[in-house]
């Protein structure tokens, strides 16, 4: 499976400011993800005085989350990184029969696990 991840290596090659960005939307997305909603934005600032602490996180991970998918498209662009969308269903199963393919999805709230069997419905 990790053949099927383009490498955040590979990018910063091509383009290292597009990989700079990039990694520090993740890096953000993971901590907005891990901690828990603050009534401050990404700067720390306090200047959503009387939103909601949910709502407002959930605000900053639509942010987050449009942002990474414009460098995703951007780094799409760069010659030979085309490949960077998820793997489809057909290459998870034919990776399958090499042996099980386990996709974790996991949060605070509930954790979901996806197992690809090569003859078998997925469980």
């Amino acid at each position: 499976m990790r053949g099927l991840r383009t490498s955040v290596d590979q990018i910063r090659l091509a383009d290292p400011n597009l990989a700079d960005k990039f990694s520090a939307v993740h890096r953000e997305l993971e901590t907005l993800t891990l901690t828990f909603p603050l009534n401050k934005d990404v700067d720390g600032n306090n200047d959503l005085k009387g939103m909601d602490p949910y709502g407002h996180s959930v605000m900053q991970k639509q942010k987050l989350l449009d942002d990474r998918e414009e460098l995703i498209t951007q780094i799409q662009a760069l010659l030979g990184f085309d490949t960077l969308k998820p793997p489809s269903f057909d290459t998870l199963l034919s990776a399958a029969a090499h042996g099980p393919v386990i996709i974790i999805n996991h949060c605070v709230w509930r954790s979901d696990i996806l197992i690809l069997l090569r003859n078998s419905p997925p469980l």
